[in-house]
């Protein structure tokens, strides 16, 4: 095996950096690392990667607003689905100008302009002023086209939006999400002479915006390039053979996609160098192993992108060969569907016969093909009798491998993250017992339950209730066909665990919230990233916006994508974009420190130690929770750091983790007002001023688009959860959110 200096100086002759050691570091000091390519001095990027202006309207009309309308029984959305345009005709005839007035419940409302900013933004929460939580506006627009034709429509809105032009409605996105520019792009007839456009945005709460560009036939092919720029996966380093099981020579690798390649990177070829099993570089695939391509190559605007591709060298007949649907009929999957538990036989066997066709296909070639005969191989490590099963996935041992070798490459001094500190004296830990025992009134379990019973008449998604009190479960039920011990999909809860995951080398002086994240990602060193901190990661104003994106945790340079990607073309510490991207980012720093992949520091501090079975593979969202599991770590806060046998945290640590004021630690950012914790949210019953909530103002927890209730209130040592992977709306879901929570507020004794 090739030492590790001259691995790292392999690394450096791919990409044309410059390799150095690293030494044991303590936080706050920076943790210094060499990067396998230190950036080169870069540039914003050039005119042909920049969005283009396009034509179409600049200047508005704006009504509005308008309070969301109540959903009605099939769980429309609200507002977005309520014309509120009647006097005017409806949304399709709707005209509206200087003049237009329209009565809503008794209130007259007058139009106002308003004009695109410079990034072709109109600002529904500038320009209406006051309170804009929970409302829908519209802004109306006629101009005029030289010629008729199709064109391409760029958008983008802050909540959900609809879109009609001359009176047809070409778009609809009955979504929640923050304002990205370029979220969607759909073709539009465009008629010689004046155009009608009326855009129609909804707002839950916070920002509330939409952007608007119409492309014509010149403009679309310098969007077409600007795209292929910021989304290089799908430019697709790949073997020329399509196979990424390894014979006796290597594949060529070369861009599937040769003239995009040529339109954004500097070299028709990517740069290619090969490593073993041993993480030694390779001539050949002698040994059977895991063997990785370390692709490079220079963008044109002077960025230098780096991934990694997995290949295996397996016996033949490690992976089975079956006949597959449509030509063959195989026996419906018999499995504990996660999702659509509820459907017919006819519709579980129609599906499993995607299943089948889908693994036949996933067996034989692309890349899964090779980390999955180097899983069914077990070449790399066998599964522990000690861990659970997800944990010796086949794709984790990859990413494993891909991880070790990176390190190498850059020649990185790892320290070690401690487990969570055994205690000689065990800290309280959860455990049933009555009402009076937990400090509540008599009757109050009672009144939960009948909450509970009505939530579910209104909404017929499964769920889970459990509330906790001074440590004793005092209630804990499953209703519409789970089971207490059921597990769910946390969504965004999952945010806390890995912030708490990360808190914990925090704790431990191997990395610092407010060091910059450049000190260990050496890409965003770069001038326009360099200030971003990990605190900024986890305020969510990295400039980042996605989930998952890039392959998530599973990509060895999910930080080098990120920014050369996404970032290159964003503005951090400008503006709260919620996303778990920029978790992840968080999460790659952590690995580099540590050595360890993320699905063991995570397993290690804050699954194990609880003793519940369940899982988590990125730092964005979590995979499946229980209700007990989400109990204890709730638990383990409000005792300050301990909970059983271990204590995670320093005694008085977990106060820095409290939502704090955003702009201390971004300047810069556009709202002051803003708040936001280390993976922890103030979580207000009912929604709105933190004075007004049923259980005071310090409730802390986090949010889930899954309708997942999480609830941790120190002033009255309680802890409520509720599990659930869906919802039935967003109204009717705080509605009894709140209903619930009030019962448990009700209840408490002094």
């Amino acid at each position: 095996m090739a030492s590790r200096r001259s691995l790292a100086a392999f690394g450096s002759a791919l990409l044309g950096g410059v390799a150095c050691g690293a030494a044991p570091v303590h936080a706050p000091a920076p943790v210094p690392s060499s990067n396998a390519a230190a950036p080169a001095a870069t540039q914003p990027p050039g005119p042909s990667f920049r969005m283009p202006e396009g034509s179409g309207p600049r200047s508005f009309r704006l009504l509005g607003p308008f309070p969301n309308a109540p959903a009605d029984e099939g769980g429309s959305r609200t507002g977005l689905d309520h014309d509120y345009l009647g006097s005017l005709g409806g949304e399709a005839q709707a005209r509206i100008d200087e003049g237009t007035k329209v009565l809503f419940e008794g209130r007259t409302i007058t139009s106002r302009p308003a004009t695109l900013d410079r990034a072709s933004v109109l600002d529904f929460h500038k320009s209406f002023g006051g309170a804009t939580d929970t409302m829908t506006g519209y802004a109306y627009a006629e101009w005029n086209a030289e010629a008729p034709g199709r064109y391409l429509a760029v958008f983008g809105s802050d909540d959900g939006a609809a879109i009609w032009i001359n009176g047809t409605r070409v778009h609809r996105a009955a979504v929640d999400r923050g304002l990205i520019a370029d979220s969607d792009s759909f073709a539009v007839t465009l008629a010689a002479g004046i155009n009608r456009i009326l855009v129609k945005v909804d707002n839950g709460e916070g920002a509330w915006a939409f952007a608007l560009r119409v492309l014509d036939a010149p403009a679309r092919e310098r969007f077409a390039s600007f795209e292929a720029r910021r989304h290089l996966e799908s430019v697709e380093a790949a073997p020329v053979d399509g196979g990424y099981l390894l014979d006796e020579t290597f594949p060529d690798i070369a861009w599937r996609d040769r003239a995009t390649a040529a339109d954004v990177f500097a070299d028709a070829s990517p740069e290619v160098r090969w490593y073993g099993p041993d993480l030694a570089p390779a001539e050949r695939p002698a040994a059977m192993g895991q063997y990785t391509a370390v692709v490079g190559a220079r963008t044109r605007d002077g960025f230098a992108f780096r991934e990694m591709l997995a290949f295996a060298k397996a016996n033949a007949d490690i992976l089975p060969k079956f006949p597959s649907p449509p030509t063959h009929e195989l026996p419906v999957v018999e499995a504990e569907w996660p999702f659509g538990a509820h459907w017919s036989e006819p519709r579980r066997a129609e599906l499993s016969r995607y299943f089948w066709a889908g693994a036949a296909s996933t067996l034989k070639d692309g890349r899964n093909a090779a980390v999955a005969a180097l899983a069914l191989s077990k070449i790399e490590r066998a599964p522990s009798s000690t861990e659970p099963l997800w944990l010796s996935s086949g794709f984790i041992q990859v990413a494993e491998k891909e991880l070790a070798l990176r390190i190498a490459l850059e020649g990185r001094k790892v320290v070690e993250l401690p487990p969570p500190q055994g205690l000689a004296t065990p800290a309280p830990e959860l455990h049933a017992g009555s009402e009076a025992q937990a400090g509540m009134r008599p009757g109050t379990a009672r009144a939960i339950r009948a909450v509970a019973d009505e939530w579910a008449k209104a909404d017929d998604h499964p769920f889970v209730v459990l509330v906790a009190r001074r440590g004793v479960v005092f209630f804990h039920e499953a209703f519409h066909g789970f089971r207490k011990d059921s597990t769910f999909y946390p969504a965004s809860i999952g945010k806390t665990i890995a912030a708490l995951t990360f808190a914990r080398a925090v704790d431990h002086g191997l990395l610092g919230f407010d060091q910059p994240v450049g000190d260990v990602l050496t890409d965003w060193k770069d001038d326009r990233t360099r200030d971003v901190t990990f605190r900024n990661c986890f305020n969510h104003v990295t400039g980042l916006s996605g989930h998952a994106s890039h392959g998530g945790m599973f990509n060895a340079y999910l930080d080098n994508a990120l920014f050369v990607e996404d970032e290159a073309f964003s503005k951090p510490r400008a503006s709260f974009r919620y996303n778990g991207d920029d978790m992840d980012l968080a999460g790659k720093a952590l690995e580099l420190v540590t050595g360890r992949a993320i699905w063991r520091l995570l397993y290690e501090g804050m699954i194990q130690p609880f003793g519940e079975p369940v899982h988590q593979l990125d730092l964005g969202f979590g995979g499946a929770f229980t209700a007990m599991y989400l109990a204890e770590v709730g638990q383990m806060v409000l005792q300050d750091g301990a909970y059983g046998h271990h204590r995670f945290f320093r005694p008085g640590f977990l106060a820095s983790l409290r939502p704090r004021r955003i702009v201390d630690s971004a300047p810069e950012l556009d709202d002051p007002s803003a708040e936001a914790g280390i993976g922890l949210a103030w979580m207000i019953d009912p929604h709105g001023p933190r004075g007004n909530g049923v259980l005071g103002p310090n409730v802390i927890g986090h949010g889930a688009s899954s309708g997942a209730t999480w609830r941790i209130d120190p002033d009255h040592e309680i802890v409520v959860v509720v599990g659930r992977d869906g919802f039935k709306d967003a109204q009717t879901e705080e509605r009894w959110q709140t209903k619930l929570v009030s019962a448990v507020a009700a209840g408490i004794t002094p």
